[in-house]
């Protein structure tokens, strides 16, 4: 499984301004995708929606709706 975050408005990805690994929206809420602990939450928010298509071999699930989830908790 790749999360990806795709840079657009009100959704900022480092790009060299911030630290490497920063996802951040324009509410001003941020996560560091280099920490684990970041890392392990995303994985158990995508495993539900994602398990189907991992049978067949892998795919590519957009990052956004998962950090608005993460966030809001």
């Amino acid at each position: 499984m790749r999360i990806v975050f795709r840079a657009g408005p009100g959704r900022f990805v480092a790009n060299g301004l911030w630290h490497q690994g920063l996802v951040a929206n324009a509410d001003g809420n941020s996560l560091n995708l280099h920490e684990p602990g970041v890392v392990r939450l995303f994985l158990d928010e995508a495993m539900d929606a994602v398990a189907p298509a991992l049978s067949r071999g892998g795919t590519e699930i957009d990052g956004w709706p998962l950090f608005d989830v993460l966030v809001s908790r």
